[in-house]
């Protein structure tokens, strides 16, 4: 078993998916969009070809996040996604634009700090 490959790089996107109320059968959709969205923002360089699939996924990311948020206002879960809903229906400060940033938020930093963890020193440590 590969630790960061098998575990490390997957879990982020599945555990915020499942917060956010993604299906899983979608979780592949949703690891991809985090995968184009990290690859662009997660580097130095910049290409224009990153930065046209990133956009590309971050709109159909936001697509299908707007179709959760509009099952969940007819219908809420048990879950972050609704809980963010439901500030927003009491007339506090959530703006539609604030609920999608807080989702992509979401994702890009709990993929990005579990992903690019340093297992190895976790390894030294535990040792």
């Amino acid at each position: 078993m590969d630790v960061i490959r098998d575990l490390a790089y997957p879990l982020p996107a599945i555990v915020i998916a499942e917060m956010l109320g993604v299906c899983s059968e979608d979780r592949d959709r949703f690891k991809k969009w985090s995968d184009d969205f990290i690859a662009y923002i997660g580097t130095l360089r910049a290409l224009p070809e990153r930065a046209q699939q990133a956009q590309k996924s971050l709109l159909e990311m936001k697509h299908y996040l707007d179709g959760i948020i509009t099952e969940l206002r007819h219908k809420p879960a048990q879950n972050l996604m609704s809980a963010l809903v439901a500030v927003e229906e009491k007339g506090d400060k959530l703006s539609e634009e604030e609920l999608m940033a807080m989702c992509i938020s979401l994702l890009a930093g709990g993929h990005e700090t579990t992903t690019n963890l340093d297992f190895s020193r976790v390894i030294q440590v535990a040792a």
